[in-house]
């Protein structure tokens, strides 16, 4: 298991998702202009990351405002 923490693994897929050309990209079957926009399967993973943390941090911030009533 990794090191990384989530922010620190996010922050790492946001970096990667602008990669493109290596051999994995050869038809992996998810192409979609990932040669103007990026790889499409990591744009793909830093949007659900991003919906996860955002309601991770949402979710902590009702649990906290339970706690204090």
């Amino acid at each position: 298991m990794t090191t990384m923490d989530y922010t620190t693994t996010l922050r790492a897929v946001k970096k990667l998702k602008v990669q493109t050309g290596s051999l994995a990209c050869v038809g992996c079957g998810y192409e979609n202009n990932c040669s103007l926009h990026g790889c499409a399967i990591l744009r793909n993973a830093v949007e659900h990351m991003e919906a996860l943390l955002t309601n991770y941090d949402h979710l902590a911030a009702l649990l906290d405002q339970k706690k204090q009533t």
